[in-house]
C-alpha cells in the first residue's frame, strides 16, 4: 500500500509578504515595502524548492511586486518634493529680503527727513549720523524717536539691530552706502540702501562698498 501524498500547504511567508506588500501600497510605503520584497523573494525560493509541498507562489510574487511598486512610488514622491522644498526656501528668502528692504527704506527716509528739517531750521542736532556726532545705532534710533520721525513702536518693528548703518554726511555723494542688512562676512544676500533713495540686492561680496571716490563708511557701533 502506497503512502498518500502530503497535502500541499500555503507558505506562511508568502501570505506575510502579500500582506506587507498590500500595506506598503495603502499606507506604510517603504517601511513595509522593503520587508515585502525580502519576504516575497524568500517565500518564492522556498516554494520552488519544496517539490510541490508548498503553494503560494502567486502570493509571494504579488507581495514583492507590490513592495517594489511602493518603493518606486516613494522615490517618485521624494523626487517631486525636493524641488518644492527648495522653491519654498527660496520664497522665504525673497520674503525676508523684501521685508529687510522695506524696513531699511523706512529708516532711510526718516533720516533724510530729519536731515532736511535740520538744514531748514539750522538745527545742528538733526541730520545724518556723521553731521550730528552719532556713533551708535542706538543713538540714531533714539534721536529719530525723540524728534517724532518714528514712534517707539515703529522703531522697534523696523529692527535697527539687524542693519549696519554707515556714519555718513549729507555732503557725501548720492552713491554712498547708508544701510546694509548684513556684514560682508555673513552668509546670504546683502541689501544695500543708497542715499539716493534706491534699494538694491547684491550677492555677498568682500568688495569695498564706499563711495566714488572710494571711502569705506565708518559703520555705527550697536
Amino acid at each position: 500500500m502506497t503512502n498518500a501524498p502530503s497535502p500541499q500547504k500555503t507558505s506562511g511567508l508568502a501570505i506575510f509578504s502579500f500582506i506587507l506588500g498590500l500595506f506598503s501600497l495603502l499606507c506604510c510605503g517603504i517601511f513595509t515595502g522593503i520587508a515585502a520584497i525580502i519576504c516575497g523573494h524568500l517565500a518564492h525560493g522556498k516554494i520552488r524548492r519544496s517539490n510541490g509541498l508548498l503553494s503560494g507562489e502567486g502570493l509571494a510574487m504579488t507581495g514583492f511586486i507590490m513592495g517594489y511598486l511602493s518603493l518606486l512610488t516613494t522615490i517618485v514622491h521624494i523626487a517631486l518634493a525636493v524641488p518644492a522644498i527648495v522653491s519654498l526656501s527660496d520664497l522665504n528668502d525673497r520674503i525676508a529680503m523684501t521685508s529687510d528692504l522695506n524696513n531699511a527704506r523706512q529708516i532711510h527716509l526718516a533720516v533724510i527727513q530729519m536731515s532736511l528739517d535740520g538744514t531748514a531750521t539750522d538745527n545742528k542736532t538733526l541730520g545724518f549720523p556723521f553731521d550730528v556726532g552719532i556713533t551708535t545705532v542706538t543713538q540714531l534710533k533714539s534721536l529719530l524717536v525723540e524728534n517724532n520721525y518714528l514712534t517707539a513702536e515703529e522703531a522697534d518693528a523696523l529692527g535697527f539691530e539687524k542693519f549696519l548703518i554707515g556714519n555718513i554726511s549729507e555732503s557725501d555723494p548720492p552713491s554712498t552706502v547708508f544701510i546694509r542688512s548684513r556684514p560682508d562676512d555673513a552668509p546670504g544676500p546683502t541689501i544695500i540702501f543708497l542715499m539716493s533713495g534706491d534699494g538694491t540686492v547684491h550677492k555677498p561680496s568682500k568688495t569695498s562698498t564706499g563711495v566714488d571716490p572710494p571711502r569705506e563708511p565708518t559703520w555705527l557701533a550697536p
